[in-house]
């Protein structure tokens, strides 16, 4: 099935997967690189774009085996992986140096790229993510009876009820009261056009993930957005990603859930822009 239209959108075959992603902006400007946070799609970052492409050179991916890219089957979901699907879309793109904005569990893609790569990371502009440790209990909270965690169930279980998880999923991340009807619906017809979302094997690749400090640790700039009415992190130690970004600025918006790039993308375009120092 075709996605749906998104002015720009193209195709990037790289070693782990065939990418879907988008280019706005001005050509020759900093570079930013973006993923949406599954089962949320290119689409759903429109206001994002908007805010960022007058200034920098905007690039967003969808990773792979998520929306509506494809995974090779050496992708594993690892930290390695991620660092190196982001090394790709770089590499691809002819961009030498980026600031990365990755939310949730794409953050620690982030991390390990701005680790392995510092001297092409110009900042981290980061998203509801706290350390590694604490980041593998939140995904124990949000899985039922731990049936996502569990291999093979999980795969199983999430391709029978996804529809029924992103639902449930949004209710629960958007602030008590919040709409979301708009961001449900576009997950849902992503899904019925082909789009994919293997979040089981994500999660347990999140809880097979290393806990060496070194691994994550990085000295870039970098701010971390926290939305403060995200009630599936109200137990979360949000300092915590200072384990792993010793210079971060944590910065918390009283009024968002957990999508702070989409639901306040003037807060996450200002530190975008502070990070690559324009404006």
């Amino acid at each position: 099935m075709r996605p749906p239209p998104l002015e720009g959108t193209s195709w990037l075959t790289t070693p782990l997967g065939r990418l879907r992603y988008v280019r706005r902006g001005v050509p020759g400007r900093p570079a930013v690189v973006l993923s949406p946070d599954p089962p949320n799609t290119l689409e759903s970052m429109e206001p994002l774009y908007q805010a960022l492409a007058p200034h920098l050179d905007v690039i967003a991916y969808e990773g792979p085996g998520f929306g509506y890219s494809s995974a090779h089957t050496s992708m594993a979901y690892t930290l390695d992986d991620g660092a190196r699907v982001l090394a790709a879309v770089l590499d691809g793109l002819g961009v030498q140096r980026a600031v990365i904005a990755h939310t949730c569990v794409a953050a620690f893609a982030a991390l390990r790229f701005a680790r392995v790569h510092p001297e092409r990371t110009t900042g981290l502009a980061l998203g509801q993510v706290p350390c590694l440790s604490a980041s593998k209990a939140w995904a124990r909270r949000v899985d039922f009876r731990g049936a996502l965690a569990t291999p093979f169930v999980g795969q199983v279980a999430l391709r029978i009820m996804r529809q029924r998880v992103a639902q449930l999923w949004y209710a629960n991340a958007l602030p008590r009261g919040a709409d979301p009807t708009e961001l449900t619906a576009m997950a849902l017809d992503s899904f019925k056009r082909g789009a994919r979302f293997p979040l089981a094997s994500a999660l347990q690749a999140l809880h097979r993930a290393p806990e060496e400090a070194d691994l994550l640790q990085v000295g870039c700039p970098t701010v971390v957005l926290w939305g403060d009415l995200d009630r599936t992190h109200r137990h979360t130690d949000k300092a915590s990603i200072t384990e792993h970004a010793t210079n971060a600025e944590i910065r918390h918006l009283p009024n968002c859930g957990h999508f702070p790039d989409l639901e306040r993308p003037d807060a996450f375009s200002a530190a975008v822009l502070e990070l690559a120092r324009v404006g």
